[in-house]
């Protein structure tokens, strides 16, 4: 009941006139109803215009014509994706997991998706069976299984040019959802963080589909990043200032990932010009965060980094994911670098603001700095072309350090001149220190969960945690239970 106002199923529109007392209602329980009246008023208005469009496409052509021809659309789906797609998709039953942080109050415990891809001759078995049940924090997701059935129509549409995805491949790929999941949850379970679990199944098909195809797939990409800042501005009125930010997307097969891609349609980053004006902060740094995508025969995607001041006091507010859990790297790749938010950086009132999932008060004058995820990466790092990695070095994607460290590249600092006969030894060095490559690399956090038995996954190289390592359990727990006393 503290995710706003409930209404059942009332019109707030009838015969053309509005229900005025009910429209006050929703706007006075609005700390900005004027922003919230002109959302309102522009579906409204929109839906008025498809009305219409439907009624002109009726007249024209008969009521009954028009919806035979909307089935005969989604029944076309369903054939291409069974005579085409199901054939491309090898037998078996392949698993993959992920997971949500957390749920925002249990805060060291994560929230595991796990889905079993089953494919017969003639149909495809979604089954989330594994996943943990509703949670008390606000990360449920209430569907059914149709909707988890359509993620995967997008795979098929890249196998398939010229594919239409609709209803029509819940014809062929069936969903199992078990009640009361964070993917099926019930009343009174919250879910005003949904998205961000929503979004997470998308990690988790890619590693089912990873082992499907041996790696013959895109690698991991980032989850939703949205930020705020709250108060009241200098002339006393409330503020609330929020952006859909973007990250790094996974690499794929054939080319690196893409750099700082806005995941939301229509959620471009805000404007340095557009939030100085509007709100009481100061936008002082906006550009790719240098190391965050995974490295790879073809590199993930960079996040964005971002630097705020601001000018009154208020509160700084993270919904997010990939701050702990990285990207995940495929067929070699490794993961990309997670997300992060500090509040005065460098300074002695330094903060690492627990990024998932917090709210903490900010000063006039205090700086934040935002760093978006970077996607996980795709092939041996090892294998990359050596001019690619020159070029990254040049155009600040990748430094000097990386270059060597992950890529075993050799070169001049100042000149960016590669020492081939150094780069020889040095990859070999790191071939042999490494080891075979992995097909799923989850990255250290999760790693080390694994180590210590506090997750388990299915993936082939279980036994190769190189990873590991206690101390990152620690940056991310000390940030955890900042506001109290570690259970």
């Amino acid at each position: 009941y503290e995710e706003g106002t409930m209404c059942p199923p009332v019109k707030l529109h009838e015969e053309g006139k509005i229900n005025e007392g009910l429209y006050e209602v929703l706007l006075r329980n609005s700390r900005f109803p004027e922003d919230l009246r002109g959302d309102i008023d522009s579906f409204v208005g929109a839906n008025e215009i498809i009305r219409r469009r439907i009624v002109e496409l009726c007249s024209r052509f008969g009521g009954d014509e028009v919806e035979a021809a909307f089935y005969e659309i989604i029944e076309r789906c369903a054939e291409v994706v069974r005579d085409k797609g199901l054939p491309f998709f090898p037998e078996g039953e392949f698993v993959g997991e992920d997971f949500v942080e957390n749920d925002g109050l249990t805060l060291d415990e994560p929230v595991k998706l796990q889905l079993t891809l089953r494919k017969y001759p003639e149909k495809m078995i979604l089954d989330w069976e594994g996943t943990s049940p509703q949670t008390k924090g606000p990360v449920n997701w209430p569907l059914d299984g149709r909707h988890y059935s359509k993620w995967l129509g997008a795979f098929f549409k890249a196998q398939i040019p010229g594919i239409i995805i609709n209803e029509g491949v819940t014809e062929v790929f069936r969903c199992r959802v078990p009640k009361r999941t964070v993917l099926s949850s019930e009343f009174p379970a919250p879910v005003v963080s949904r998205m961000t679990c929503m979004l997470r199944t998308i990690s988790a098909y890619t590693v089912a589909l990873a082992k499907a195809f041996d790696g013959e797939v895109v690698a991991d990409m980032q989850n939703i990043q949205i930020y705020g800042l709250y108060g009241e501005d200098l002339e006393g009125k409330l503020f609330l200032m929020r952006e859909i930010f973007g990250a790094g997307s996974g690499a794929r097969p054939y080319a690196d990932g893409t750099d700082a891609v806005d995941l939301v349609p229509y959620s471009k980053n805000l404007p340095a010009e557009f939030i100085e004006q509007r709100f009481p902060v100061k936008v002082e740094r906006v550009g790719l965060a240098i190391d965050s995508g995974g490295p790879g025969k073809y590199r993930g995607g960079l996040g964005y980094v971002k630097e705020l001041v601001t000018l009154v006091d208020g509160h700084y507010t993270t919904v997010t994911e990939r701050t702990a859990f990285a990207c995940v790297g495929i067929k070699g790749g490794r993961w990309g670098a997670p997300g992060a938010s500090v509040k005065n950086p460098g300074t002695p009132e330094e903060e690492h603001v627990f990024f998932s999932r917090d709210a903490v008060p900010v000063k006039a004058e205090d700086r934040i700095r935002l760093v978006t995820p970077g996607g996980g990466g795709w092939g041996d790092p090892l294998e990359r072309e050596l001019e690619a990695v020159r070029m990254d070095v040049i155009r600040k994607l990748v430094s000097h350090e990386s270059a060597e460290r992950d890529y075993g590249v050799v070169m001049d600092p100042e000149s960016h001149e590669i020492d081939l006969s150094a780069t020889e030894r040095r990859r070999r060095e790191l071939a042999d220190e490494r080891g075979p490559t992995k097909l799923i690399d989850r990255g250290p956090y999760a790693e080390t969960l694994i180590k210590k038995g506090l997750i388990e996954v299915s993936d082939p190289d279980l036994e190769c945690t190189r990873c590991a390592d206690d101390a990152v359990l620690d940056h991310y727990w000390r940030d955890l239970y900042k506001y109290g006393g570690r259970p």
